[in-house]
């Protein structure tokens, strides 16, 4: 049965009564139980991650958009190639890729106050990043077509930015951004795009009819 047949009719003090053999509802017991659901959300059935375990081939523009990827983006984005499904380098992995004034978003900056984390955001995970529009930090960017154009042709500004960043434009060509953005189609794992076990849930109150509208 999906999430939502099971936990349906039960309250917390009978689902608990299940999985921990005695009643209770305890922080601790809560603590074990988000992180058990946290570790079954692993995001590996994704079109590429049926080409890594077995071979199946991608279609030829997203093999051509694979090649480009490794060429320049994995150096940053390394949750895909090699594929790091939980954790690993990219989570601690902080760039400038220019999006926006430094005087007016510093970034890490504000953290550590290191100059030179002026204008450094976490670099994101790409896992299923087609289905999380719009793109960068602020949000500014509609179109995953958008995003690669971005670094294709160097957009943006030049202070402090990442010298990986630096060396992308007049790597690209018009057709190399809508190979790569095809490529990050088959980063999508299914279960996620449609809502699938173990990433279905129940409905949150803020989806539902009942939010009140602004007019």
């Amino acid at each position: 049965p999906n999430l939502l047949t099971f936990v349906q009719g039960q309250t917390y003090a009978s689902l608990f009564q299940q999985v921990f053999g005695s009643p209770g509802v305890t922080p601790t017991r809560i603590i074990f139980a988000i992180a058990t659901y946290e570790r079954t959300l692993i995001s590996d059935q994704s079109p590429f991650d049926l080409h890594l375990a077995n071979g199946t081939p991608l279609p030829p523009q997203q093999a051509a958009g694979l090649v480009k990827f490794r060429g320049l983006c994995a150096n940053c984005h390394t949750d895909v190639d090699p594929p790091v499904l939980t954790t690993g380098p990219v989570l601690d992995d902080f760039r400038n890729i220019g999006v926006r004034p430094l005087a007016e978003d510093f970034g890490r900056f504000d953290v550590t106050g290191d100059p030179l984390d002026q204008g450094r955001f976490r670099v994101p995970g790409m896992r299923n990043v087609a289905l999380r529009a719009p793109y960068f930090h602020n949000g500014n960017t509609p179109t995953l077509t958008d995003v690669v154009a971005f670094y294709a042709f160097g957009s943006g500004f030049a202070a402090n930015r990442d010298p990986l960043v630096n060396n992308i434009p007049g790597q690209m060509s018009v057709q190399d951004v809508l190979d790569v953005t095809a490529f990050f189609d088959a980063l999508t794992d299914p279960r996620v795009a449609n809502g699938l076990p173990p990433f279905d849930r129940p409905r949150l109150w803020s989806e539902g009819p009942q939010v009140p509208n602004t007019f």
